[in-house]
């Protein structure tokens, strides 16, 4: 199982397509990303990456994840409209 923080850490890393490298001490180390420096539209990407990968493997949303994913679906249909 694991951690929330790796669960992100291999989210961005697929959305960003980072790099990794050999770690020191063994196993691998994600280079290069953190959440923190994504933009508006890349932590939208992120979140819907999350949602479908999810969804295509039967986990059961929360309501509040339900009504994130829905928001987050409306903000960039908007979004593209107004393009």
């Amino acid at each position: 199982l694991m951690a929330r923080e790796e669960w992100k850490d291999l989210f961005t890393t697929s959305l960003r397509k980072q790099s990794m490298a050999p770690g020191i001490d063994g196993g691998m180390v994600i280079l290069g990303l953190h959440t923190r420096r994504l933009s508006k539209q890349e932590f939208s990407d992120l979140i819907e990456l999350m949602y479908e990968f999810g969804s295509n493997r039967d986990v059961r949303w929360s309501e509040s994840a339900k009504k994130l994913a829905e928001d987050n679906r409306a903000s960039r249909a908007k979004t593209r409209k107004a393009a």
